[in-house]
């Protein structure tokens, strides 16, 4: 996991150096663009995935985080998902 996250903190340094060189370039790099989000269905969901956002359409409540496996989960009430977001940084540490 260390390797990983190794390689997404090195793509993330080569990018921020790109937008000090050509501020253009960084309209264009995957981490700022912003992709759609479309839930997908229950029946598409598996263990492996793990927690990840659940919706119920029409959405008129927040989410809940979770998977069909915890003891809370609600059968037959939320339709599709998304995936967990991204854990934001702590704005307390050091960058």
């Amino acid at each position: 996991m260390k390797a990983v996250a190794y390689i997404v903190e090195r793509a993330m340094c080569e990018d921020r150096l790109t937008y000090f060189r050509d501020p253009d370039a960084l309209k264009n790099t995957p981490l700022y663009k912003r992709e759609e989000l479309i839930a997908k269905p229950l029946r598409e969901w598996h263990e492996d995935q793990g927690p990840v956002t659940w919706w119920k359409f029409p959405v008129k409540e927040p989410a809940w985080i979770g998977s069909p496996t915890d003891s809370d989960w609600l059968p037959g009430y939320y339709t599709h998902w998304t995936p967990h977001p991204a854990i934001p940084k702590d704005p307390k540490e050091p960058r």
